[in-house]
């Protein structure tokens, strides 16, 4: 799993790396609405952490332009409370809304409260299908034009995970 974290405090960035780091999720980083919607476009994220208040392009913009084209789920985190400013989040598409000063383990209790949901999604976001290619996560089975390709179970998840992410490249360990 890989997040992007988008807010302009290094430190917010830094100190919720390193416990998402702890739960085996990988984070990526930007400091402006501009660098983070360009980050958006070269790589598919799990999930997304958006500061309201950025440089360049403002988080309610960014979560309203993400929104057009993906569903990923994104969680606020601002240090504007108001009630008013949380429901406009939810309403320009958050999933979550974290006002600062926040606790860590509380972001990334969110975050795998968002991932869990993710991973209990249905059949068809199981399955992936490029041109002739089908992966099939939920039967651990591959085919190439309508013929069965005989793969190890850790095989298949490594096709899948590749398949579903095209625009990102992964070290051995991920």
């Amino acid at each position: 799993m890989i997040g992007l974290l988008c807010d302009d405090e290094t430190i917010v960035k830094d100190t919720l790396a390193i416990y998402l780091q702890q739960e085996d999720i990988l984070s990526d980083f930007a400091c402006d609405g501009e660098e983070a919607l360009q980050k958006i476009k070269e790589k598919n994220y799990d999930f997304i952490v958006l500061d309201l208040m950025m440089p360049k392009i403002n988080g309610l913009d960014v979560c309203k332009e993400i929104r057009k084209t993906s569903s990923v789920p994104i969680l606020m985190l601002t240090a504007r409370g108001e009630e008013i400013d949380r429901i406009l989040g939810f309403e320009l598409g958050a999933d979550d809304y974290i006002v600062k000063p926040f606790s860590s383990r509380e972001v990334v209790a969110r975050v795998k409260a968002i991932l869990r949901r993710i991973q209990n999604q249905s059949l068809d976001d199981k399955v992936i299908k490029h041109n002739q290619l089908t992966i099939n996560l939920s039967t651990y089975s591959v085919s190439y034009d309508g013929l069965s390709c005989v793969m190890t179970p850790k095989e298949v998840e490594i096709m899948h995970l590749l398949a579903s992410h095209t625009q990102q490249v992964f070290s051995r360990e991920q």
